[in-house]
């Protein structure tokens, strides 16, 4: 979910089978940014992407947060 093609009408017609997948899809993408802060470091650039390590995993986690929040649930994570 590209900031640059980020069409909030789009998503916000998602159905919850959609919005699940998107879960998935952007939990993957956490997982590929905590990859790459392991072996690069928070603080590396990317010229590909155009920004550095750090802002790459919060803009990911964001993602996350935003289906979270589409599907119901709040933004606190309360222990199990």
């Amino acid at each position: 979910m590209a900031a640059a093609v980020f069409d909030k009408d789009y998503w916000n017609k998602l159905n919850e089978d959609e919005l699940f997948d998107l879960l998935q899809e952007e939990c993957a993408e956490v997982i590929q940014a905590v990859s790459k802060r392991r072996r690069f470091g928070m603080d590396y650039f990317s010229k590909s992407r155009q920004m550095y390590t750090r802002n790459h995993l919060q803009e990911e986690i964001e993602h996350v947060q935003w289906v979270l929040k589409k599907l119901g649930y709040s933004n606190e994570v309360t222990p199990l």
